[in-house]
């Protein structure tokens, strides 16, 4: 038999958790690959450009169950099947991506692949939002449709790594941070970049000295949270903080957001300089600075070389 479509193996993996209450990802590859029932030849099909074809259905099967809602990811590296992962096996038919997108979980997930999809046209145009037709598939160049789909596995593993670090502990976090902004060129050493977090802080939870004599300090704040926003009266108590610490600059983290007010008293302060990340913000750094995680495949994209023909 083919190889099935990722939208075609959403009971299997829920039937091999409920079977097995958690497994490690890549057990449940494993589990499911085998329940396939395919060829030594198809078990080992690679993508064109690394990869395997039927680990990477699995995959793609797991993260929309997660998405919404049916699995989960209690901790690092496992998954789990939920209540309502059960209930769905309940149901007279298979699993099916209809049945899936009627879910909370993966309209709220569309939603924000399309505002965020809505977003890059509008940055790639200049600041003119593209019509649907403009934005289809056969009005798209080539390379059009290759950072389009880059672009959407961003968004899946940024949703992904900002759900992991909601499920670790805001030492964690903390720690995260400051790894983060040393890649980001804070800091000349990792020496120079202080944990403060934990009883006594004084409101802060870490520290970047920018020079050798530390005259020169940034100071953070990261707080983990599920869900809610940051409002102005955190933001007060951080620069409130920075005023203890006799500092005027400082960067706070947030898994979650911000609120208008917070956002707006942190734009018009004076003295105090304070620079708000929220958990986007926060995933898409640590995409582009590589902590939390990994290149996977390099794709070249070929053209012709003009030098090689001459004139």
């Amino acid at each position: 038999m083919s190889i099935p479509r990722f939208s075609d193996i959403f009971t299997e993996v829920l039937q091999t958790l409920e079977r097995e209450t958690m497994l490690h990802r890549r057990e449940l590859q494993d589990r499911v690959v085998a329940l396939m029932d395919l060829t030594p030849e198809e078990k080992s099909r690679t993508m064109s450009r690394g990869g395997n074809v039927a680990r990477s259905r699995v995959h793609w099967a797991q993260e929309f169950l997660c998405q919404a809602g049916a699995v989960d990811r209690p901790k690092r590296g496992y998954t789990a099947i939920t209540d309502f992962g059960r209930e769905l096996l309940q149901e007279p038919h298979p699993v099916t991506i209809q049945r899936l997108r009627e879910t909370e979980g993966l309209k709220e997930w569309k939603r924000r692949s399309q505002e965020k999809a809505a977003l890059r046209r509008i940055e790639n145009t200049g600041g003119t939002p593209d019509n649907d037709e403009d934005s289809s598939d056969d009005s798209r160049t080539p390379e059009e449709r290759i950072q389009a789909s880059l672009a959407d596995l961003e968004d899946s593993v940024a949703d992904e790594l900002l759900r992991r670090i909601k499920h670790e502990s805001p030492d964690f976090l903390e720690q995260a941070v400051l790894q983060l902004l040393h890649k980001m060129g804070y800091g000349s050493s990792e020496d120079d970049l202080e944990h403060l977090g934990g009883a006594g802080d004084g409101g802060v939870d870490g520290v970047i000295n920018q020079d050798a004599l530390g005259l020169d300090q940034i100071y953070i704040q990261a707080k983990r949270y599920s869900e809610g926003t940051i409002g102005r009266p955190q933001i007060q108590g951080f620069v409130g903080a920075l005023a203890g610490k006799h500092a005027s600059r400082g960067i706070f983290i947030t898994t979650s957001d911000f609120s208008r007010d917070a956002r707006e008293y942190a734009a018009n302060l004076k003295e105090t300089r304070v620079i708000l990340i929220d958990g986007e913000g926060l995933a898409r750094l640590m995409i582009r600075h590589k902590v939390g995680v990994t290149t996977a495949r390099v794709f070249e994209v070929p053209e012709i070389d003009e030098n090689f023909f001459g004139d």
